[in-house]
């Protein structure tokens, strides 16, 4: 080879060598922030297995992700229901038997509220008419018939199970299924009235009056 070979291939080796030695050093004085979105961009471009559903052992990895128990076998599961046990049914039982038990006291404490409510209305208009007359008898006057219906009138018991006061002009008593009817004497109101009914045949009249005496 001649010397000008030779140094011209000398001149091409160097002419390569500061090529290469400058893109060296611009990668080495490149940005961060390049080299992180460069390695972003090259990680996107390479194709993901999981997107694919490829799975080496022929089973869709997404798939199975997803729903973890879509390749378990399916079993029926029933539920039990816990039963009563006998010492609740025993309780239960015994429970019913008390209220029924209870259901004649409660009732008759209901009928004998009724009489003593009863009672102390009549005894409490008696009680007003009799101011009344007395009143009337000081002015020398007769008190009119409308006074003595307004005051038995203010008296009156209307619930389900237990009435007291007038019904079309008479005045009438209800306790529990059972009723009596007052006669009012004398029916003229010339005197202080008194109020009858019938003693001897009806309980209730007799549970009402007896009640009235005594108070």
């Amino acid at each position: 080879m001649s010397q000008g070979a030779r140094k011209n291939t000398r001149q091409t080796l160097r002419q390569i060598t500061r090529q290469n030695t400058l893109q060296n050093a611009r990668q080495k004085s490149e940005n961060p922030r390049e080299k992180h979105r460069n390695h972003i961009i090259n990680a996107s471009a390479k194709p993901d297995i999981d997107s694919i559903g490829i799975d080496p052992i022929g089973i869709d990895s997404k798939s199975a992700r997803q729903n973890p128990h879509s390749h378990m076998p399916h079993t029926r599961q029933t539920r039990h229901t816990p039963a009563f046990s006998l010492i609740e049914l025993v309780f239960v039982i015994a429970l019913f038997g008390v209220l029924i038990a209870a259901l004649p006291y409660t009732l008759s404490i209901a009928k004998k509220s009724c009489y003593h409510s009863i009672a102390n209305n009549l005894a409490a208009a008696q009680e007003q008419i009799s101011l009344l007359y007395a009143a009337h008898t000081l002015a020398s006057t007769r008190p009119a018939q409308s006074e003595v219906m307004a005051i038995i009138d203010a008296h009156r018991i209307d619930s389900k199970n237990c009435f007291f006061g007038l019904t079309r002009g008479r005045l009438g008593a209800k306790a529990s299924g059972a009723s009596v009817n007052f006669t009012i004497e004398p029916s003229d109101f010339s005197v202080q009235p008194s109020f009858k009914c019938p003693f001897s045949t009806s309980a209730l009249c007799r549970e009402i009056l007896l009640r009235t005496k005594s108070k």
